[in-house]
């Protein structure tokens, strides 16, 4: 079935629940193509969460809200945006490791 109109969702409202395509990492489900799998998400990433480096089988793209994620060499801030299509290269992706002064 394709994903449903959908006007307004009050993201607070939502539960969080696994995020099966980001295991250990949570989500808030927004809308969800059930036939091709396709879906928009909020993802929360705990402290020390990474995934490993390999080729992306699905097209991804991602807004940071709070935080940061580190794609190899490359820091994603609040308000980043990045698209990468299917078969992109990815590098190591990881929330940055908090420093002690």
């Amino acid at each position: 079935m394709a994903r449903p109109h959908i006007e307004f969702i009050h993201a607070r409202c939502l539960p969080w629940q696994p995020a099966p395509f980001r295991p250990g990492a949570t989500m808030k489900l927004l809308s969800e193509d059930t036939g091709t799998g396709a879906l928009s998400a909020i993802v929360r990433y705990p402290p020390g969460w990474s995934a490993p480096a390999g080729a992306l089988g699905v097209d991804e793209e991602f807004l940071v809200l709070d935080g940061e994620l580190i794609h190899g060499d490359t820091r994603y801030g609040p308000d980043c945006y990045a698209f990468r299509p299917g078969g992109f290269p990815r590098q190591t992706l990881a929330p940055p490791v908090a420093r002690r002064c």
